[in-house]
């Protein structure tokens, strides 16, 4: 995995990315880590449950909708049980309040890039150390692709269904989040964790 770009913008800026399995002799991180990455794994799991949920009985149109209307939801409740603060990314954002910061901005660009170079991203995620309000925290990116279904709402608007696309565009305006091809980086999961010390 070709983290250059991000390694670079992490090194300006101070911060060192990491990938895999923390140091054994720190285990408030090696704990944080695994709480981040359980708690991104249940709200992609769930999201995607509820979305396939309603596809199969409504339709696409019904399936942006329920993303439209319990998707936030969903991650409050992930939050919510885990103690893990939740969002999804993505540089072509559907909803504003997606906006990644720029150190996820640095990541989802080198991700894009190594998957149109045909290099598969660490889809086990990065994670770095960061400072929040003086409280050291985990924070930690695992990268959502674009699967065939996805393109359902997210390829091609020309070759959405005609109700999808009236969906979209009362539900999202200044929806971006289109023209996708199977495999891209739609986003990531970001998950963040205080690390006690």
């Amino acid at each position: 995995m070709s983290l250059i770009p991000f390694v670079l913008f992490f090194l300006s800026s101070g911060v060192e990315p990491r990938t895999g399995t923390p140091r054994m002799d720190d285990p408030q991180v090696a704990t944080a880590l695994a709480e981040a990455r359980s708690a991104a794994d249940l709200l992609t799991g769930s999201i995607r449950r509820t979305l396939f949920r309603h596809m199969g009985s409504g339709g696409p149109a019904a399936a942006v909708s329920a993303c439209a209307d319990s998707a936030y939801a969903i991650s409050a409740e992930v939050e919510r049980s885990s103690g893990v603060e939740l969002r999804r990314v993505s540089l072509k954002v559907r909803n504003a309040a997606n906006t990644p910061d720029s150190l996820e901005t640095a990541l989802l660009i080198s991700w894009a890039a190594e998957a149109a170079a045909g290099v598969t991203p660490d889809t086990m995620g990065v994670w770095t150390l960061r400072m929040n309000g003086g409280v050291e925290v985990l924070h930690f990116m695992k990268p959502l692709f674009v699967t065939a279904p996805c393109l359902t709402c997210h390829g091609n608007p020309q070759r959405m269904a005609p109700d999808v696309r009236s969906v979209l565009r009362k539900r999202y305006p200044e929806d971006r989040a289109v023209g996708y091809k199977a495999g891209e980086i739609r986003g990531a999961v970001v998950a963040v964790v205080p690390v006690p010390r």
